[in-house]
């Protein structure tokens, strides 16, 4: 039995006026030895709990990144648009823009200006993240989120940064992932700075949906064409079991369901499939529940493109705002990388299946452009369309960067792209 096959004819086209493209973070690609994240990175006890595992530590410290930002980013952008992107989510970060409290260095911000203003030249509709994990020193040390005048202080960052990118961007998925950064950092303990506490847990996830809504406004005022969403993630979890049920709709709706009038769009961040062992459905596999041969990312996760197209059909039966996936990917390491083809291939049809019973997208933004620092991983998984070599930073596209660009180029899915990659989008486990 397999749950995750999607059987449509071809051609599957997506609408003319679609954003395809991709996705990068500051941070992890270009680095930021004075923000949180940059701190940890170099902390003794992070070192210390490397060594002790026989890791390469400088695989773990994210230094210049990829140089995006300060060397590549035309190259990069130019790239972006050759491989037919016509969007790119960019984050914006608070650590380098705001070194000191009230101290906004200027250069920056004029880099980030002509980095969006060099997407517009490309042909490339820049999406720009605010608060994408990481921040100044200063703002941890007064105890980052959980401080009672963060919101302000967000808010405050955002007004400095718009006088310089308010007339060129007008798409903001202005917090990433607030659900994952919270529960990560302040109620699992796997992201600095490393604490168990449900109270505060919940005080920095009101704080962070506080500094949306004081943002909200200041974008706004900037500029009136301005369309501000949220980068959210959602996994596709299947349950019956009313507590269950109740830990998923905390999950994946609550923070929406706060911002409501403070949202134009809805951006959706999908990478994990979860049955609960009440779920009526058949558990198939623990890493895909959908089918007895999972396919498996290089981070361990079960690679399930039935995910998204589910996640897309909840949230277009529960809310009325268009939608945009701002992030959808895996780690796949090999430059003739099936397991992504098969998996981009496989998950666009499930996506175009769920336009068709009436999810309003708008967009997909895959994840990542490049290989990057993906968080406490570091360098050691590779989501990106694009391989980097740590040595010289040299580009080189693997397979499904070429299949990407086909297909928006197609305008979708198309029986001559499939005959034309037919050994790359085959299931991965087909002998």
């Amino acid at each position: 039995m397999v749950r995750n096959i999607c059987e449509i004819e071809l051609p599957a086209l997506f609408p003319a006026e679609f954003f395809w493209g991709a996705a990068t973070a500051a941070h992890q690609i270009q680095g930021s030895p004075n923000s949180n994240w940059g701190q940890w990175e170099r902390s003794k006890a992070r070192i210390e709990d490397l060594k002790s595992r026989g890791l390469n530590v400088s695989v773990y410290i994210s230094g210049n990144g990829c140089e995006m930002e300060s060397r590549y980013y035309k190259k990069d952008l130019e790239l972006a648009r050759a491989l037919s992107h016509n969007a790119h989510r960019f984050g914006i970060n608070w650590a380098t823009v705001e070194p000191e409290r009230g101290v906004f260095d200027t250069n920056i911000l004029k880099r980030y200006a002509n980095i969006m203003t060099y997407a517009r030249e490309c042909g490339i509709e820049p999406f720009v993240t605010l608060y994408w994990w990481t921040h100044p020193a200063w703002f941890e040390r007064m105890g980052s989120w959980k401080h009672q005048d963060s919101p302000a202080l967000f808010a405050r960052f955002v007004a400095e940064v718009m006088k310089y990118i308010g007339d060129i961007v007008d798409y903001y998925p202005l917090l990433n992932e607030i659900n994952v950064y919270a529960g990560m950092s302040f109620r699992w303990g796997e992201f600095p700075p490393h604490e168990h506490d449900e109270r505060v847990w919940t005080t920095v996830i009101q704080n962070l949906l506080e500094a949306h809504r004081r943002a909200y406004p200041v974008i706004k005022s900037r500029n009136s064409r301005a369309r501000v969403g949220i980068s959210h993630a959602a996994n596709w979890q299947e349950a019956v079991d009313p507590a269950a049920l109740a830990d998923i709709y905390a999950w994946n709706f609550e923070p929406i369901d706060q911002l409501l009038p403070y949202l134009d769009w809805i951006g959706l961040n999908t990478y994990m499939h979860i049955a609960d062992k009440s779920s009526l459905v058949p558990i198939l596999s623990g890493a895909d529940p959908c089918t007895t041969e999972p396919v498996i990312s290089d981070s361990g996760w079960g690679m399930c493109p039935r995910a998204m197209g589910e996640i897309l059909k909840e949230f277009s039966k529960k809310y009325t705002l268009p939608l945009i996936i701002t992030e959808h990917g895996h780690s796949v390491a090999e430059i003739d990388d099936r397991r992504r083809c098969w998996y981009l291939w496989e998950s666009l049809k499930w996506i175009h299946q769920a336009m068709q019973k009436g999810a309003d997208l708008r967009g997909y933004l895959h994840w990542s452009l490049m290989d990057n620092f993906e968080w406490a991983e570091g360098y050691a998984k590779k989501f990106g369309l694009l391989h980097i070599d740590r040595t010289t930073m040299r580009r080189t596209p693997r397979t499904s960067a070429y299949l990407l660009r086909d297909i928006i180029a197609a305008g979708g899915l198309t029986q001559e792209i499939a005959d034309t990659y037919r050994s790359a989008i085959r299931h991965p486990l087909a002998v």
